[in-house]
């Protein structure tokens, strides 16, 4: 019991205000995307728990696809790139890239491991990754974002 509290202890002392650090910072300090940069790791380790929570009902999703789309939509948002590529162009991209690796795979959930790998992108790059857009909002980005953390915590 000790050593959970001294671990929540050390988040509260050390996390939280890194974290609020980078919600205040944003993607205009010096230049430097800090905030959609922390939000592409966060989805970067959320596709990483992607798989082992698939394999509860047997699917072998290939992640690796995952990241790469994951990687294209997190940078095109990144203010100083202007790099537009629509939101469904990335979905069916997705999806087709999936399905024909599914075809070569050959294994036994291919439904299964396409709708994973399309409702991770969904769940993650679409649902989470838009706190990148919605932080760079100018005037109330940093209030709507820091109204976000602090309702959750």
């Amino acid at each position: 019991m000790a050593k959970n509290n001294s671990s929540r202890t050390l988040v509260n002392l050390l996390g939280i205000p890194s974290l609020l650090a980078i919600i205040y910072l944003g993607d205009s300090f010096s230049n430097i995307p800090i905030f959609s940069a922390f939000i592409g790791v966060v989805l970067f380790l959320g596709a990483k728990e992607i798989s082992p929570l698939s394999k509860s009902k047997k699917g072998q999703p290939v992640i690796s696809v995952l990241f790469i789309f994951l990687a294209l939509l997190q940078i095109g948002r990144i203010p100083g790139i202007r790099w537009e590529i629509p939101i469904y162009i990335l979905l069916i991209g997705i999806a087709l890239t999936a399905m024909i690796v599914e075809i070569f795979r050959k294994k036994e959930t291919p439904l299964l491991n396409i709708s994973i790998l399309v409702f991770s992108f969904v769940w993650l790059g679409l649902m989470l990754g838009s706190l990148s857009e919605l932080r760079n909002l100018p005037d109330i980005g940093f209030k709507i974002t820091l109204a976000l953390f602090l309702s959750v915590w």
